[in-house]
């Protein structure tokens, strides 16, 4: 149900939420929670939904929170066409698209042989980032209210907008959350835990170049095409880039590149573990 909600961000768009999509998912998941019987349930001006489950023991515990976000990356439709599959090994055809998800890609397919699997029809994403986590998170939470005698500590859920882009928390009330630390539920696979993460930035460069006819351009055109190929071409070629890192190295990673030869835009991602850095 949540997959088929396109809840896409968008890093243009001035909003928060930057979609409207995303209110659709994060309404639904408030009804949802006070369905549940965590009758704090709410929404914010900001599109963040918070809820409280109530602690079944009589000593002080401390409060912890669990974290999703409802949005789904730039590079696809988040709209997705969802099937539910009985996985026995192999690779995994997605529809009639022509993609296919291969065990030699996906090295966690192998643990997964006599799962059941949900995949999309290969023309959209999926959306399990980050909607496994909020499926994962209502899951327990719907196990823990039904049985009460299961002792633990106040829980808070949080379910955010727009993690995608950058602005999943910057209007988060923090302080009135009262908690002591938080699981943000969007990880690889079942079992990991991680205790750090990286610093990252976005870097928007604009190239303005200088536009005259080609006929009699000599001398005078300055082409915003090839300076911004240049400029890529520039980066480290066997550093600071994802394909040429891994575990805390950072890297410089350019994710768009628009306009025409007069003016182009140059998105980048950049990533490290040390701020300074």
């Amino acid at each position: 149900r949540y997959a088929q909600i396109d809840t896409q961000s968008d890093e243009d768009s001035e909003t928060y939420p930057s979609t409207e999509g995303q209110l659709v998912l994060l309404n639904l998941l408030r009804d949802e929670l006070e369905g549940l019987g965590l009758t704090d349930a709410a929404i914010d001006g900001n599109g963040y939904v918070t809820a409280t489950l109530v602690s079944t023991v009589d000593h002080d515990v401390p409060t912890i929170a669990l974290f999703a976000h409802v949005d789904t990356a730039r590079e696809a439709s988040g709209k997705a066409n969802p099937q539910r599959i009985t996985y026995d090994g192999g690779e995994i055809e997605l529809g009639s698209s022509g993609q296919v998800i291969r065990p030699s890609e996906s090295p966690e397919l192998a643990h997964h042989a006599g799962h059941d699997l949900i995949v999309t029809d290969g023309t959209t994403l999926l959306g399990a980032d980050d909607k496994a986590g909020v499926a994962e998170i209502l899951a327990a939470i719907g196990y823990l209210a039904a049985n009460t005698d299961v002792p633990h500590g106040p829980v808070k859920v949080v379910f955010n907008p727009d993690e995608e882009i950058g602005r999943g928390v910057i209007h988060l009330p923090i302080d009135e959350l009262g908690a002591v630390c938080a699981y943000t539920v969007d990880g690889s696979t079942a079992g990991e835990v991680q205790t750090e993460t990286f610093s990252g930035a976005q870097v928007r460069m604009t190239i303005r170049g200088r536009t005259i006819h080609p006929g009699t351009a000599k001398g005078e055109l300055v082409n915003a095409i090839k300076l911004a190929a240049e400029i890529v071409g520039r980066l480290p070629q066997d550093t600071l880039s994802p394909e040429t890192t891994q575990g805390r190295e950072g890297f410089v990673h350019p994710v768009v590149i628009a306009g025409d030869s007069s003016e182009v835009e140059l998105r980048f991602i950049v990533r490290d573990f040390e701020n300074d850095r």
